[in-house]
């Protein structure tokens, strides 16, 4: 329930982001946003399950998360109203 939660609410988030980045066509950024989520989702599980063998999953696990770490810093520094 907690991951259902929490997925919703990123997603949430990366669609009024999308909205704002793409002001003239929201509709874009959206289906932007969304497509790449979906390349991640089919994408991703290949080469982490790869890496899980030799790496351990709780590494794996760790180098999701810096993925995740340096994409957010790649976040807009407006403030969006």
């Amino acid at each position: 329930m907690l991951f259902g939660a929490a997925y919703n609410a990123v997603l949430a988030i990366q669609a009024i982001w999308a909205a704002h980045l793409f002001a003239a066509r929201p509709s874009l950024g959206i289906a932007a946003v969304m497509a790449a989520n979906g390349v991640g989702f089919v994408v991703g599980p290949l080469p982490a399950g790869l890496l899980a063998g030799p790496l351990g999953l709780g590494a794996v696990l760790l180098l999701g998360a810096g993925i995740i770490a340096g994409a957010g810093l790649l976040a807009p520094r407006e403030a969006i109203a």
